[in-house]
């Protein structure tokens, strides 16, 4: 038998038809299944667009290279999914996230279920393992900090790339990027909406006051974490702070020369982000997503 891919809507509460892909494995169900949480404005495949990380497909193929079925949807006002992005906030996508993993889970072709999150995926992973049947989890990326704490120290980083046009901007502000993150931090904090006259995200304002180490607190099943040694966007010593909070079994992994665009460069300093996404997602993270997934959901699977 060969690999199935076929697309599946999933309708939330709301009605709202989320569009997906679900790719099983060969062989006769049910699966142990994964569902692919990405970030932003990432389409089901984590691109958005010029801006191609190639991040769905590949790992849906390493899954089923490991027995492990996979899905992978846009989110709302994404892709294929109608809705407006910019009217749902952070809380609302992850709500959608746990809903989609529950759709999931009932199907009758589909055995244990993990999830597998990348960057604000990963983040939502944590709170979604209390929310949905969850039997394991995997966060790539994910920060044990606040949102603006976590683009704080992004900011500061050497090699952080901000636009031109920011950088004259804060220049004649006399701020660092740095420095405005905290002023707008802080006017959001007040309840705050707005900076320069423009109006904020909903999603930007709930995602920079967001605080990931509650949630991290709580998890209680098997979780891998993995950063990798050369992101920038997440602190690789985050992962300790993970270990030390989690309540379930725990493995965590700083993954050697890996960028937060799971590129590996060795090295100082890897290339800019566009350069970056000319190559393949790192084949190697993916076989440790899918290894660990597979051995972490047959074990779910057989204590059912």
């Amino acid at each position: 038998m060969q690999i199935r891919e076929t697309e599946l809507t999933v309708t939330l509460e709301d009605g709202l038809s989320v569009a997906g892909t679900f790719l099983q494995p060969p062989g006769d169900g049910p699966h142990p299944t994964a569902v692919v949480l990405c970030a932003g404005q990432l389409d089901r495949d984590g691109n958005v667009g010029k801006w191609p990380i190639v991040f769905g497909r590949p790992l849906a193929a390493a899954l089923a290279d490991h027995g492990v079925a996979s899905y992978r949807f846009d989110r709302r006002g994404i892709g294929a999914t109608p809705g407006q992005w910019k009217q749902g906030g952070f809380y609302q996508h992850r709500t959608d996230d746990a809903q989609v993993v529950r759709a999931i889970a009932a199907r009758p072709d589909v055995a244990s279920v993990g999830v597998v999150g990348f960057s604000e995926g990963a983040v939502n992973a944590t709170w979604v393992s209390r929310h949905a049947d969850v039997a394991a989890i995997v966060l790539v990326g994910c920060p044990a900090t606040t949102g603006a704490d976590g683009m704080i120290a992004w900011a500061e980083h050497p090699d952080a790339e901000i636009p031109a046009l920011i950088r004259l901007l804060l220049r004649l502000l006399r701020r660092t990027p740095a420095q405005q993150l905290r002023r707008i931090a802080d006017k959001i904090q007040q309840g705050h909406t707005r900076v320069f006259g423009f109006k904020l995200p909903q999603w930007f304002r709930e995602f920079l006051l967001h605080d990931t180490r509650p949630d991290l607190a709580m998890v209680q099943v098997p979780m891998l974490a993995i950063t990798g040694s050369k992101d920038i966007q997440v602190d690789p010593d985050d992962l300790d702070k993970i270990a030390q909070l989690s309540q379930g079994p725990v493995d965590v992994l700083r993954f050697p020369d890996l960028t937060h665009m799971l590129r590996r460069y060795p090295g100082s300093t890897p290339p800019p982000t566009r350069e970056q996404l000319r190559r393949p997602v790192d084949p190697e993270l993916l076989k440790e997503i899918a290894v660990w997934m597979a051995a972490r959901l047959a074990v779910s699977e057989n204590a059912g």
